[in-house]
């Protein structure tokens, strides 16, 4: 997929209007609407950079939908591991801890 597809869909997926995106980053909508599906605009590194940041994603990922995450997990893990950047500390905490447990339970 495109750096265009990943970026609505990586949005979409956290639920991120692009008027709350333009918000948190300082980049304008009328930029960010360059980088959408349909338009043939790239961002420059620096911008590509700051729009991954506040994703939480790699650029890497943005630009190739893949990541060395991705590479080195299970399609299963690496969705969960998604779905992770959403929680705080302590919800992640917790998620180790269960996972701990069920490690002892195994062994």
């Amino acid at each position: 997929m495109s750096f265009a597809e990943n970026f609505r869909d990586e949005l979409s997926y956290q639920q991120i209007s692009l008027k709350e995106f333009s918000a948190k980053t300082g980049i304008s909508e009328n930029t960010l609407k360059k980088y959408r599906p349909g338009c043939e605009t790239l961002p420059s590194i620096d911008i590509a950079q700051k729009i991954a940041s506040a994703l939480n994603v790699s650029l890497d990922y943005l630009a190739t939908g893949k990541n060395s995450e991705s590479e080195i997990l299970s399609p299963e893990i690496f969705e969960i591991a998604k779905k992770m950047r959403n929680l705080d500390d302590s919800e992640i905490e917790a998620i180790g801890k269960i996972i701990d447990a069920l490690l002892k339970k195994n062994k």
